[in-house]
Order: C-alpha cells, then structure tokens, then sequence
C-alpha cells in the first residue's frame, strides 16, 4: 500500500481463489460503468419523484442536472435512454400529483409508457 499513483485497489483474504481473467472483468466494468435500463429508469424516476414529494422547489434544478445526464448518456452511446429520461420528465411533472400507486397493473403501464418498451 506504499504505492500512491494508482487508480484502484483490489484486496483480497489470503486464502481466496481467484479467477486468471477476474481482474481484467472487474476493470472493464469500472472503465464502462454502464448501468442496466431498467437500473437507469428507477434512478431517475426515484430521484424525480422523491424531489417532487419532499422538495418542490429543486425540481428546476434536477430537471436541469438531467439534462446533463442526457448529455452524458448521448457521449456514451446510450441515446435510447435520452427519450426514457425526456419522457420521465415530462410525465412526472404533468400526470402524478401522487406517486402511490393503487396497481401493479398501472405502474407496468406507466413504465411502457415512459420507456416505450
């Protein structure tokens, strides 16, 4: 641990078996932090939704920080998720005054919708 300069660290117990390419997966999945839809939907639609319910006057200001999330996900590659992100917002501002749902059926709806999947 005297070494200063590196980007991660990976400790182990002493008596783990470890797999000859795991480091190079584990790598890759912190060089593309690339998140599942789905993962990315509930993200989003929790942080709009929590904001909205607790503090309404930020809502400007995360709709505002979406748009830069939109802007990361274009450089990415993931413009599908541009739309899902647009649309999130746009239906969260106009169709829930209450984000409790009374079906699981209506959720499964609103989540087609949004996501146009």
């Amino acid at each position: 641990m005297q070494q200063d300069d590196c980007d991660y660290v990976w400790i182990l117990n002493n008596d783990t078996i470890v797999e000859p390419d795991a480091l190079a997966h584990l790598a890759a999945v912190f060089v593309r932090r690339a998140r599942p839809y789905l993962a990315d939907y509930c993200t989003i639609r929790s942080r709009l939704l929590f904001t909205k319910k607790y503090h309404p006057r930020c809502l400007p200001l995360v709709r505002l920080s979406l748009l830069l999330v939109m802007l990361r996900r274009l450089q990415r590659g993931q413009s599908d998720r541009i739309g899902m992100i647009w649309r999130l917002m746009l239906e969260l501002s106009r169709e829930i005054a209450h984000p409790l749902w009374k079906t699981h059926a209506a959720e499964t709806a609103w989540y087609q919708r949004c996501t146009g999947r």
